[in-house]
């Protein structure tokens, strides 16, 4: 089984030969890197010929915007039967593919999703559940973030790739949350995946104490919920059931006194809704704008 791990990269070096160098201590060793470069310079380099030897690495300029169509470009260029999208800060544990392999196989699915966390074990980034169960329409929204999937190459194609109008640096609102989408696609195509937490791989802390940051990633990535339970006709309860967590987080803070906290909850609440409000002009079916350049 051969993996191609598309990295899509702007504005970091170091990450990036951090996340580069975890590749090359992978136990597993098919594999490809395919490094999607939306730099406006050439910081990268001769990136393929610093590696050549060690890591089997494509670098493809990129002049489309956003994490989602720079993914998409680097799986039509993938040759392997299974695709993956690392952040370029993120960083693997050397037995990561072995375990995403055995994963795949063991359980037939067309997908397995890991979690993320720090070198010591703790979930970054998110809420992840901490036992290994399938990927449902219910429980995506803690069994999955996007480079901890790990998805057969024709099932990805099927679904469409990512829809180039979510994710971090896409022209909307919606900057987060795509890779629920493609599942919650993969999913409704009759597709299985599982979730295991001990598929993890390594990513910084987003966790910050400055309240002016927390409040503008959560204007940030909130609205990308809403618009993504939209999009896949999840239904108003799903939305309620999130806007309902966001008020008792706002509850549950103001009781303690976290006035802060308070204040970052109240915020993801007003822009999940906003997100629902706002995407009328997203499909409901998921058309490909990728494949038709």
């Amino acid at each position: 089984m051969k993996f191609s791990l598309v990295v899509a990269t702007v504005g970091r070096t170091l990450e990036l030969e951090r996340l580069l160098r975890s590749l090359a201590g992978q136990v597993e060793r098919s594999f490809e890197v395919i490094v999607v470069d939306q730099n406006a310079d050439d910081r990268l380099g001769d990136l393929p010929v610093r590696w050549a030897g060690r890591l089997d690495v494509v670098h493809v300029r990129a002049e489309a915007r956003g994490a989602s169509a720079a993914r998409n470009l680097g799986a039509r260029l993938a040759r392997g039967a299974v695709v993956s999208f690392p952040d370029d800060d993120c960083w693997y544990a050397p037995d990561v593919l072995r375990l995403a392999a055995r994963l795949m196989e063991a359980r037939h699915v067309a997908f397995v999703c890991g979690a993320a966390t720090d070198p010591r074990g703790r979930f970054v980034v998110g809420r992840f559940t901490d036992r290994a169960v399938p990927v449902t329409t219910r429980n995506v929204w803690t069994t999955s973030i996007e480079f901890a999937t790990f998805i057969r190459a024709d099932a990805f194609v099927r679904a469409g790739g990512f829809d180039e109008r979510l994710g971090p640096g896409a022209d909307s609102p919606f900057q987060c949350h795509e890779i629920d989408d493609l599942l919650l696609r993969l999913l409704r195509l009759g597709m299985r995946g599982h979730y295991d937490p001990g598929l993890a791989v390594f990513h910084p802390d987003t966790d910050d104490a400055d309240v002016d940051r927390r409040v503008a990633r959560a204007r940030r990535y909130a609205p990308g919920l809403g618009a993504v339970v939209r999009k896949n006709r999840l239904g108003g309860s799903v939305l309620l059931r999130f806007l309902l967590r966001s008020l008792g987080g706002v509850a549950v803070s103001l009781a303690r006194g976290r006035l802060t906290d308070a204040r970052v909850h109240a915020v993801t609440l007003r822009y999940r809704l906003r997100g629902w409000l706002t995407s009328r002009g997203l499909l409901n079916e998921h058309t490909d704008t990728a494949s038709r350049r």
